[in-house]
């Protein structure tokens, strides 16, 4: 038994081992889906057979990276305090895990999190720190996303892109997050089928 972060994102349990691979691959889908129908909008192809990253995938990545980089009230010394982290330590690119991963500073673990879903990670939707760092005292909101607390800034992404659209093209998106084991898969599932694009 651990604690709440150690259970969703660290515990070995097969099950729980099975239940983020679950979450994980749900939500690398979506993410997936959500790109391949902008790619259609944006190339008229899908994400697969264009080089190009769609305008949403770009603004989705740049977001994700500036919100980690926010400040933020964080507990420190039974005190609140702001403060912004400098450097990114939840979203690293993967040759940034592939070192941490031979310095021993992440589990091998993380890098094969990364290989199977690296759209997530790009997102920001499921997170490089390793269990000795990981603090809820100075966590970011990319650092709790597990938790339910699906980032704003990204919602807006999402809500801007579908603003974007034709009318006759435009997706419901439901921003109702309900605080669950699955609750990002179950967003980003939402916005994608939405689109009856496949």
């Amino acid at each position: 038994m651990g604690t709440l972060e150690h259970l969703h994102l660290y515990c070995e349990a097969p099950d729980l081992v099975d239940a983020r691979k679950f979450r994980y691959a749900n939500i690398e889908q979506s993410l997936t889906n959500i790109y391949n129908f902008a790619a259609y909008q944006e190339y008229d192809t899908s994400l697969q057979d264009t080089t190009r990253q769609t305008k949403l995938q770009e603004d989705f990545e740049r977001t994700v990276l500036q919100t980690e980089l926010l400040e933020r009230p964080i507990c420190r010394n039974s005190t609140v305090v702001n403060e912004k982290r400098t450097q990114h330590q939840a979203i690293l690119p993967r040759h940034q895990i592939e070192i941490f991963t031979l310095l021993q500073k992440l589990p091998a673990s993380k890098l094969q999190e990364y290989d199977d879903s690296p759209l997530a990670h790009r997102a920001g939707l499921i997170h490089s720190i390793s269990e000795d760092s990981f603090s809820l005292d100075t966590a970011t909101i990319i650092d709790v996303n597990f938790l339910g607390l699906f980032p704003k800034s990204l919602l807006d992404v999402l809500r801007r892109y579908k603003n974007k659209l034709k009318s006759d093209l435009q997706v419901e998106l439901n921003t109702s997050l309900p605080v669950s084991c699955l609750p990002l898969s179950t967003v980003l599932l939402q916005f994608s089928e939405s689109s009856n694009v496949f």
